[in-house]
């Protein structure tokens, strides 16, 4: 400090010496003027004081001051030096290949390993190595990246400090960032998470026990609940006899994703005389902005499972959807109590619109006709405005759809482009067998659609729409079977034509193949009002018959087969010179699951640039879940995908890693 004084005090001296020789320039410049006759001498005395001035200026302060200053600098190098190497973060400096050629004793001793320290910074980390293989900016630079060494986390900085043409040096400094992430992973494990709880079918669960049983059924059940949200330190509280919701953390969640949501299982194993399993759904909501998002998304989450059938957990996030369990096929209601209330609100929208447009899924197959017609025909009992949107008929039920359209009319149909000109605000807009906007004949009309309805049997999945009424029972064999149940409600004077019936029986036909999959009670139910209706099974079988080349490319398909895993059944269907080649290819899935020893069948087919694939199986494999993680969905064991860009080849490949992956994870 007292060295620095004085260094200060010699530099503001020089600094200030100009003004100590105007005085004596003064003095010079009058006896000039005064004293003209003697301007020689005293220029020669002047300019001599100036060169002793020099002299000693030279000789004695210059040199000292000099001294003085390399004194200094060389004080200060040291104690910077010392203070760097006594930093208690570690320092180093490095060039733009990475090799560090000095550091301090905190990142060497860090660094060392074995008594060796590193020559290059890049064997510390994948991630740095990395960095530098993009190579380092020349200009202003500061960069942060973090990285992991000897089971600590480190924030690395590299600042750069100098440059020329030739080399580049960065000063590397890292700060243990440890004890700040665990902090932070504990506020995070912390944070609170809803979780909605609901027994999907406690109705039928009751009424399959003896009076004197359904009190202790019903407890069982909420106490392998409760054990279960104990034993992740959660609280439960019930809402109702079948309605609960848990608030847990991140770290009870963790565990309950690790065990799978192994409750889903452990709950069916509750039996004491109960013909009926229980099943549960659960929606959990989690990563909200406070505890309000997230039970706002817990209740998403479980309208999602009760539209996917049940029997499942679903994450619902900001950012989407995570699925677990759905492993079980949908319990069929005993009860029409809630088709009987879809009816009634079904009947309140459309007295309260002026126009109604129906419309399926693209490429359209007879419950997708079917279904629409049937509300096509609630629609005009209501004295209602209506039009079905179907742009394309598929050679499988253009029989069907000429005798429809002969009977209703030509304005009874209209095209994608003619329905968007006719929709306003005054429309509601009724999806048909299917829930999803992406799929529809025209996505572009819910857009515009103010007023929405689904109806619909398919799995919901994670793609959504605003809708004014959603009506979705994986359980039902087809959306023909829950419309049918609907017209019976509606109204008691809503008469079908033969040629409807025949319509809406075809639909329940062709989704049970024949009353062979997916058929309960309420299916033949249905089945038996359309028959009392006029519907004729034999006319009906007379539209759906093949051609000689659909029958011979469905026959390619089986016998082309190969075998997979050693219990899914793997078909190619060309069907070349065919004009339906999606429907053969989905009703060779079917005929595939007839070979002993398939458990579930897959069959591809190309069609206007795109592969679908048409899946089925009996009870024991999901194949929804599969094609889910192929951008698909549909019903336990009936499913289908479509993929773009892709050979034949490229999406069977695709679907094995998929399959493979699944049942390493033991998820189907």
């Amino acid at each position: 400090m007292k060295l620095s004084k004085t260094i200060k005090g010699r530099i503001g001296a020089i600094l200030w010496w100009p003004m100590f020789l105007l005085p004596a320039i003064i003095v010079f410049a009058a006896a000039l003027y005064f004293f003209a006759e003697y301007r020689l001498v005293i220029l020669s005395v002047f300019i001599a004081a100036y060169i002793l001035f020099l002299i000693v200026w030279s000789i004695f302060i210059r040199k000292k001051f000099q001294d003085r200053i390399v004194e200094f600098a060389g004080d200060f190098e040291e104690i910077q030096k010392e203070q760097l190497m006594s930093l208690a973060i570690p320092c180093a400096l490095v060039d733009e290949d990475g090799r560090i050629f000095w550091k301090n004793a905190e990142f060497e001793s860090l660094m060392g390993s074995e008594g060796r320290t590193p020559e290059v910074i890049q064997e510390f980390s994948p991630l740095i190595s990395e960095f530098l293989a993009n190579g380092m900016p020349r200009r202003k630079y500061k960069k942060n990246i973090e990285i992991t060494y000897r089971g600590r986390d480190y924030s690395l900085e590299f600042v750069r400090l100098k440059a020329d043409e030739k080399t580049l040096t960065y000063a590397v400094s890292m700060v243990d960032m440890t004890s700040y992430n665990e902090a932070l992973r504990t506020i995070d494990d912390m944070h609170p998470i809803v979780a909605q709880i609901c027994v999907d079918n406690y109705e039928e669960l009751l009424n399959s026990v003896e009076d004197i049983r359904k009190p202790l059924v019903g407890a069982l059940v909420e106490r392998m609940i409760n054990q279960q949200i104990s034993d992740v330190k959660g609280v439960l509280n019930t809402v109702s006899k079948d309605k609960f919701t848990a608030y847990l953390d991140r770290k009870g969640l963790n565990k309950l994703i690790e065990s799978k949501f192994s409750i889903l299982e452990k709950v069916k194993t509750v039996s004491i005389g109960n013909k009926v399993l229980p099943t549960l759904s659960i929606g959990i909501g989690m990563d909200g902005e406070d505890i309000a998002a997230n039970s706002e998304y817990s209740k998403l989450a479980m309208d999602l499972c009760l539209g996917r059938g049940g029997d499942q957990a679903i994450i619902r996030t900001p950012s989407g959807s995570t699925f677990y369990g759905g492993k079980t096929e949908s319990i069929e209601k005993s009860t029409k109590v809630k088709a009987r209330i879809v009816a009634q609100a079904l009947r309140e929208i459309f007295l309260s619109k002026n126009k109604i447009l129906v419309m399926g899924h693209q490429l359209p197959d007879a419950d997708a006709l079917g279904s629409a017609i049937g509300i096509y025909r609630i629609a005009k009992d209501l004295k209602k405005e209506a039009h079905i949107v179907f742009d394309k008929a598929t050679s499988t039920i253009r029989p069907l759809f000429e005798r429809l359209k002969e009977e209703e009319g030509a304005s009874a149909f209209v095209t994608g482009e003619e329905a968007l000109r006719l929709v306003d605000d005054n429309t509601a807009v009724v999806m048909v067998d299917q829930n999803k906007p992406s799929l529809c004949e025209c996505p572009e009309l819910i857009e515009n659609s103010s007023c929405t309805v689904i109806i619909d049997h398919h799995r919901q999945g994670s793609e959504s729409v605003k809708t004014a009424l959603s009506y979705i029972e994986p359980y039902a064999s087809s959306a023909c079977e829950m419309i049918t149940e609907l017209i019976q409600y509606v109204s008691q004077d809503i008469k079908l034509s033969a040629i409807e019936a025949d319509a809406l029986y075809s639909g329940i036909i062709i989704d049970t193949d024949n009353f062979l999959a997916k058929t309960g009670a309420r299916t033949f139910e249905a089945a038996a009002y359309l028959r009392r209706c006029g519907a004729d099974m034999t006319l009906v079988r007379k539209l759906f018959r093949k051609s000689m080349d659909e029958f011979r490319a469905k026959a390619d398909v089986v016998s082309s087969m190969e075998i997979f895993e050693e219990c899914f059944a793997i078909g190619r269907c060309e069907a070349t010179g065919t004009e339906s080649p999606t429907i053969i290819g989905a009703q060779a899935a079917n005929s595939l699951l007839d070979i002993k020893g398939i458990k579930a069948s897959f069959v591809f087919t190309p069609y206007e640039g795109q592969v679908y694939i048409s899946a089925r199986s009996i009870d024991e494999i999901n194949v929804q879940l599969i094609m889910e993680r192929l951008g698909g969905g549909g019903h336990l064991s009936v499913a289908g995908a479509q993929l773009g860009s892709v050979t034949v080849e490229e999406a069977i490949e695709k679907t094995k890693e998929t399959i493979k992956q699944m049942l390493d994870e033991e998820a189907i």
